[in-house]
């Protein structure tokens, strides 16, 4: 395909799996992924859905530090340093509109 640079893919439904597959075979030609509902069935599923099926809703809508840090470790595939004033200053944004958010999930 002659690629010369990451690039975003984006998979829809089966395409998800296949954007998954080429991410891991081949990483060095991927920036970021977008999965559009991607199949899935109990078999498949990840420690972060089993935990959201238990109710656990501070995998994806944090309320301390620790938890917005292990939500990024989570949910990116390369690890990113973001400094604790961010940090703190993006939680005290979200915290006002948690309760709000809790109700969509």
């Amino acid at each position: 395909m002659n690629l010369t640079k990451p690039m975003c893919i984006v998979g829809a439904s089966m395409g998800g799996t296949v954007v998954c597959w080429f991410a891991v075979r081949h990483p060095e030609y991927v920036s970021s992924i977008c999965l559009l509902a991607p199949i899935g069935n109990e078999e498949s599923e990840t420690e972060l859905i089993q935990r959201l099926k238990a109710g656990d809703t501070t995998s994806l809508l944090p309320e301390t530090p620790d938890q917005l840090r292990c939500m990024m470790e989570t949910l990116t595939v390369k690890p990113i340093s973001v400094p604790r004033v961010f940090i703190n200053g993006f939680l005290s944004l979200r915290l006002k509109l948690l309760v709000e958010h809790k109700k969509g999930i």
